[in-house]
């Protein structure tokens, strides 16, 4: 075998694997048809602090799923059954709380009247709707469920915070959105949060207000349709198409750990690479030199 040819093809896929271990790639995401902007507030190593979320829906995917929660961000009214008709009372996410923080797992929130019982704009719960979308990423945002049982959805609702999440950890839970803005903020900080045994936080981790900004997508299905021809796509090996791990973390302290991480994995690998290529250019080079020198029958001198 030719030794440039050898040394060629062991240095491209060592390249290949370098970019591999440099970045996850994720399935592209579907239209935004809405964003969810909201904000908390949480103490962290002894200060109150305060962040806006932003949260981008995809309509296209799950539309009963964001339009239940869309409609509790901008708050609604509601009659509670066995009281007085007239007797409404106003239903949000403002004033509530995230009252279960799992560290490198979740952060929940959306109890939205905890005295009385489980809510929705269907009534009690909803059916799921759909699992096409997966908790394979930090910042999805998907419907908690009571227990393990499919179509338990309320108006609870948790985000993934951790960076490297396993998708069927998650109990096949209706993703309907991701955190486009203030990740950082959930990941380094609002997931250490102080708890009790129960991961509920010892100091109040609140919902300030959150309102909503909708899209008017008179191609929405266009939008979709190319999502799914990209989505096509990504499944069959286009991965410039997909999302980055390094887009949705920003300048998060996990992201800063998984580059050196990163870095040092691929120096050792590149390490052992140039050993190897040493190594056979050193036996390559032993081979002429023994070959040149078995040529020799006789020295004479004069």
């Amino acid at each position: 075998m030719n030794l440039r040819l050898l040394l060629s093809g062991v240095l491209l896929i060592g390249f290949g694997l370098s970019i591999n271990l440099n970045e996850q790639f994720y399935p592209p995401d579907p239209p935004t048809t809405h964003r969810v902007v909201m904000a908390i507030e949480y103490k962290f190593e002894g200060e109150i602090k305060e962040a806006e979320i932003i949260m981008e829906l995809f309509d296209s995917v799950v539309p009963r799923t964001v339009d239940n929660f869309v409609k509790i961000s901008r708050g609604v009214k509601a009659r509670v059954e066995g009281r007085d008709p007239n007797d409404l009372i106003s239903i949000s996410y403002n004033g509530n709380t995230f009252h279960r923080v799992v560290f490198d797992f979740l952060i929940q929130a959306g109890d939205v009247i905890p005295d009385i019982g489980s809510f929705s704009i269907y009534g009690n719960r909803f059916d799921d709707e759909s699992y096409e979308l997966k908790c394979d990423r930090p910042g999805r945002v998907a419907m908690a469920k009571t227990g393990s049982l499919p179509d338990q959805n309320n108006s609870q609702f948790f985000i993934v915070t951790n960076v490297t999440p396993d998708s069927s950890s998650y109990n096949n839970s209706v993703v309907f959105g991701q955190v486009t803005k203030g990740l950082d903020v959930l990941i380094d900080e609002v997931q250490h949060v102080e708890t009790d045994e129960k991961y509920k936080p010892i100091n109040e981790v609140k919902i300030l207000y959150s309102y909503v900004e909708g899209y008017f997508l008179p191609t929405k299905d266009d939008l979709h349709a190319e999502y799914k021809k990209n989505a096509e796509l990504f499944e069959n090996g286009d991965r410039h198409i997909g999302v980055k791990r390094s887009t949705l973390l920003g300048n998060t302290r996990q992201k800063l750990q998984l580059t050196k991480t990163q870095d040092s994995t691929n120096r050792v690998f590149f390490g052992v690479m140039a050993v190897l290529g040493l190594f056979m250019v050193l036996k390559k080079w032993r081979y002429i030199f023994h070959k040149s020198s078995s040529s020799v029958v006789s020295v004479r001198t004069a």
